[in-house]
């Protein structure tokens, strides 16, 4: 059986996230072809010296 699955890595600091972060995120998906994402943020801090949120 062979997989033909493309993933897409992104190193990136989406805090807040906002729709300009899921147009990054799809339009560089699309562009390479991708059937899958994986996104590595941060630890609990940002550059911004504050701390993460999710909402």
């Amino acid at each position: 059986m062979e997989l033909n699955t493309n993933i897409l890595g992104i190193i990136c600091e989406y805090n807040p996230f906002h729709n300009g972060h899921l147009y990054h995120l799809l339009e560089s998906k699309e562009i390479a072809g991708a059937s899958h994402t994986i996104a590595i943020m941060s630890g609990n801090f940002v550059q911004r010296r504050r701390t993460c949120s999710f909402r």
